[in-house]
């Protein structure tokens, strides 16, 4: 969790994820979002409306389930799961 501030008080931010890189690993291992769903147990409305809400819904159950699903690299898996630059208070 990040710190961050909003409105003079002291919030906690969830980090996010990268949505595009991870709808580019969907695509580059011939897959779409109703494959993958199915592949982790999950409806696709639910898919898409978690990758709507920049990711930080996903729980880390699910997020393992897509790192082995699309067979992802420790690199890949990082770069998509644990993007800093989308972080933001609200």
């Amino acid at each position: 969790m990040q710190k961050c501030e909003k409105g003079g008080a002291l919030m906690e931010q969830a980090w996010g994820i990268n949505t595009d890189l991870l709808q580019v690993a969907i695509k580059n291992r011939g897959m779409n979002v109703s494959e993958l769903s199915a592949l982790i147990g999950m409806d696709p409305s639910t898919f898409y409306r978690k990758l709507q809400a920049k990711g930080i819904k996903f729980t880390i159950g699910q997020m393992h389930s897509m790192v082995d699903a699309l067979a992802l690299t420790n690199q890949e898996a990082s770069d998509i799961f644990f993007d800093l630059n989308s972080q933001k208070c609200e």
